[in-house]
């Protein structure tokens, strides 16, 4: 996927994370990674960045001290609201995507890439396009082991 600020400038090859990744993992990890950021996450139409901004959350707990240890955690969970309801645009658009969580690795990148705020903490990346295939069947706990039910 090619992540673009509109000016030429794109998130590719090794600002994609790659050569961060190939320092921290073993040598076989490492090219499992490198074949999915090259190939699938290249293969797509685009990606979505989804980003925290440190900034309102800190005005946030400024101007409401007694849920200021909450706004962290509603920041998170509106964040992963706006990611499944894109998820689910895209699909209703006969589009896969997958939930990446490279940030550390490209947030730099990104920044100046984009000239986005310091304050601006990449939390997510969804890569999207055309499914070449169903997803892998995962494993889950049953549903009473994980939803409790009251009343």
């Amino acid at each position: 996927t090619k992540v673009s600020n509109g000016a030429g400038e794109t998130l590719t090859g090794e600002r994609r994370g790659s050569k961060k990744i190939s320092r921290i993992l073993p040598h076989d990890a490492f090219e499992k990674s490198r074949k999915k950021i090259e190939s699938s996450f290249a293969a797509g139409y685009g990606t979505i960045l989804f980003f925290e901004d440190g900034h309102t959350i800190e005005v946030l707990k400024k101007n409401y001290p007694l849920y200021s240890a909450a706004f962290p955690v509603y920041s998170q969970h509106t964040s992963a609201m706006h990611q499944y309801a894109l998820w689910l645009l895209l699909s209703d658009l006969h589009l896969g995507a997958s939930l990446q969580h490279y940030g550390e690795l490209v947030e730099e990148d990104v920044k100046k890439i984009f000239s986005l705020p310091d304050t601006w903490q990449l939390v997510a990346q969804m890569p999207f396009g055309t499914p070449l295939g169903t997803p892998e069947k995962k494993s889950f706990l049953p549903l009473e082991e994980r939803v409790l039910f009251f009343g």
